[in-house]
């Protein structure tokens, strides 16, 4: 096994966590223990659960975006090479501009 591989398997175990952890925010709505107290007062109360929402669907998409792209990285070829470094990084620009707009929309 090269490193590719094992950074390809660890990226995908982070894609995994972030999967779980946007779920467990969109279900639990719980931002406490994604932010430290005086951030968390940043945030109104009446947009907590719409927050905590988005910013878990934007975990979510983001989790996917990095298993899709590693899986397309174990296969040969420029063209599928090419293919996931564009899914790489329009998933990082794509969730750097929501997360911007969600803090934007929410924050006080």
């Amino acid at each position: 096994m090269d490193m590719n591989s094992i950074i390809s398997y660890a990226t995908i175990a982070v894609g995994v966590w972030l999967v779980y952890c946007g779920y467990r925010l969109i279900t639990t709505l719980d931002l406490r223990s994604f932010y430290d107290p005086k951030s968390y007062d940043h945030i109104p109360e009446k947009n907590r659960k719409e927050y905590a929402k988005g910013l878990g669907k934007i975990l979510c998409v983001f989790g996917i975006d990095l298993i899709i792209t590693n899986v397309l990285f174990f296969f040969k070829g420029d063209i599928i090479f090419n293919i996931a470094m564009f899914f790489l990084i329009l998933g990082l620009l794509g969730t750097i501009i929501a997360i911007v707009i969600l803090n934007k929309k929410y924050e006080k």
